[in-house]
């Protein structure tokens, strides 16, 4: 197979099916039997490709006293698939939270890609309550930036160590250039993310963020603790003389000192407007 038969076998084609379509794509409208004569396979195998494409709304069937096929054009299908997948995701969605039960427990799992990592770390940030805490390279904080400014619109205390601050947020902390130029030496990078100081992500993965090396997370708050603690050194270490307020980072370290989450209620301007604007959220989280 070729590279676009290729692209349709993971959404449910056959590998005929997947070869019939393209073949009608390249050439149509056509019959079953010069589509099977092109293909080199048996007849009666494309024509039952050709019935399955047809019931996938992939193929049209010429009324005609010689029937002849053409494909649905690539937009159309993949639109009707599209609707098909979001209709199943949303019935296995219902159907699996009915019977799920999983409860929390002190283990550390392992995460094994990116994806995986970056999903999870999307949920992490949605359950955030008091306060978040994150070391993140570009390419990962460019994934999940709309989360945190959600995080921060809901009142979460937000704080994060980054390659390249952006001059309009304030509480992002950039990394300093020795720290880019061991990063670039050792052609790997952190991903870490702490939550109420009860549940983090730790993750290495590859300069420019291609490939997960290691990952795990865990809801052992002594760890979480324990990464909550050193994340906030590498931010002390990093802040210059106008960065982040010293008030923002004593917030964050009372839960090192005093045992607990603080209280945050307050710190944070309420905000009206729902959007997720980066200036609008961080005006929320300016202190």
């Amino acid at each position: 197979m070729t590279g676009p038969e290729r692209t349709l076998i993971p959404l449910g084609f056959s590998e005929i099916e997947a070869l019939v379509y393209c073949e009608l794509l390249r050439f149509s409208p056509v019959t079953g039997y010069a589509v099977a004569k092109t293909l080199g396979r048996g007849t009666a195998n494309v024509y039952q490709a050709i019935a399955a494409l047809v019931q996938k709304g992939a193929v049209m069937v010429a009324d005609e006293t010689v029937r002849t096929f053409r494909p649905v054009p690539p937009e159309e299908l993949l639109a009707v698939l599209s609707g098909q997948f979001s209709h199943k995701k949303e019935e296995a969605s219902t159907r699996l939270a009915e019977i799920a039960n999983v409860r929390g427990d002190d283990a550390v799992y392992q995460l094994k890609t990116l994806a995986q990592t970056l999903e999870r770390a999307r949920h992490l940030i949605s359950s955030a309550d008091r306060m978040l805490l994150f070391d993140l390279p570009t390419k990962a904080l460019a994934a999940l930036k709309t989360d945190i400014y959600a995080a921060a619109n809901r009142g979460v205390l937000v704080l994060g160590l980054v390659d390249c601050p952006e001059l309009d947020q304030p509480n992002w902390i950039g990394r300093g250039s020795e720290a880019l130029a061991s990063i670039m030496a050792t052609s790997e990078q952190a991903i870490v993310l702490v939550r109420d100081v009860c549940e983090h992500i730790v993750g290495v993965v590859s300069v420019g963020n291609a490939e997960l090396l290691a990952g795990m997370w865990s809801e052992n708050t002594y760890l979480s603790r324990v990464q909550h603690g050193a994340l906030i050194s590498r931010l002390k270490f990093s802040v210059p003389d106008n960065g982040a307020p010293a008030s923002l980072l004593e917030l964050f370290e009372q839960p090192i000192r005093n045992g607990g989450v603080p209280q945050t209620e307050g710190v944070n301007k309420p905000v009206t407007d729902k959007s997720t604007d980066s200036k609008s959220v961080l005006q929320s989280i300016n202190l």
